[in-house]
């Protein structure tokens, strides 16, 4: 699947894209292009899913996102859409290529008409909350962790480039996948990340819509877990859970105290107080 769109292609289907500027409320666009809307990305999660639930958006355009250049607000506002079921959605990287194709206009563009409520549904199992993440014991698909991403989606000539350059972008970053096997991709660069994976895998890509750093607590499993180590040094508090999947290993260290115990249902109902996890 390719989730961009080229402003060359926009300036070709003019009547049938939506074009929305995507940034949060702290950070007005200064310039935008015509036709144009505003959609502030809040960083309170539950209040841009509400947002997004109450746009009232034609059903029949593709809806096109861009940023102010970085596609952190774009990305995070692709996925989004997706999720309260808009079928085409569309990243347009911005291009200095190409800029003569459709008028830069100095300013505020009009926010995006929306209902007094929420109407539309959500999906959350192609995208989650943090909450949602943490709280789940087991997943089918393979956790993808991105914190960092630095890639220019176009050529030195303002061009796509091909998935096979993202692909190879992706594997000399150390960014562990597996093409044949459905993704949750989670960390600071989750929107960004999840859609390059869109853009090369051959299954299925959701991601955690929230910044996750570190994970807290060793909740990333999936049915291809084979195993789960807790180790805890002698000279400090540090944990370290190292989850192997599927031969795809993911390492997060976690530098903060806890206190470890197991937690035991005994057949009368009974707890021993020794066994029990905090």
């Amino acid at each position: 699947m390719n989730p961009f769109i080229t402003i060359e292609e926009i300036h070709e289907k003019s009547q049938e894209v939506f074009i929305i500027y995507c940034s949060s409320n702290l950070s007005p666009p200064e310039e935008y292009y015509s036709g144009s809307h505003w959609l502030i990305v809040d960083d309170m999660t539950a209040k841009f899913i509400n947002t997004v639930c109450s746009l009232e958006i034609p059903g029949d355009k593709i809806l096109t996102c861009y940023d102010s250049g970085d596609l952190f607000s774009a990305s995070k506002a692709y996925w989004a859409l997706r999720a309260a079921g808009f079928a085409e959605v569309r990243i347009m990287p911005r291009s200095v290529y190409a800029t003569n194709l459709i008028q830069l206009i100095s300013g505020t563009p009009p926010l995006i008409s929306k209902a007094e409520r929420a109407y539309l549904p959500f999906n959350n199992e192609l995208v989650m909350t943090k909450e949602e993440f943490l709280k789940r014991e087991s997943f089918y698909q393979q956790a993808v962790q991105i914190n960092y991403l630095a890639f220019n989606i176009l050529d030195s000539n303002g061009r796509l480039q091909t998935p096979e350059s993202v692909l190879s972008f992706l594997q000399t970053s150390g960014i562990k996948f597996s093409q044949s096997r459905a993704c949750i991709v989670h960390g600071k660069r989750a929107c960004l990340g999840g859609i390059m994976l869109a853009y090369v895998s051959k299954r299925s890509v959701s991601v955690v819509i929230d910044e996750i750093e570190n994970l807290k607590t060793p909740q990333v499993r999936d049915s291809m877990t084979r195993e789960i180590r807790l180790n805890q040094t002698e000279n400090s508090d540090e944990i370290k859970y190292n989850t192997v999947m599927a031969g795809y290993s993911i390492s997060i260290d976690d530098s903060a105290k806890r206190t470890v115990k197991k937690n035991v249902h005994t057949r009368d109902g009974g707890q021993c107080k020794n066994c029990i996890i905090t």
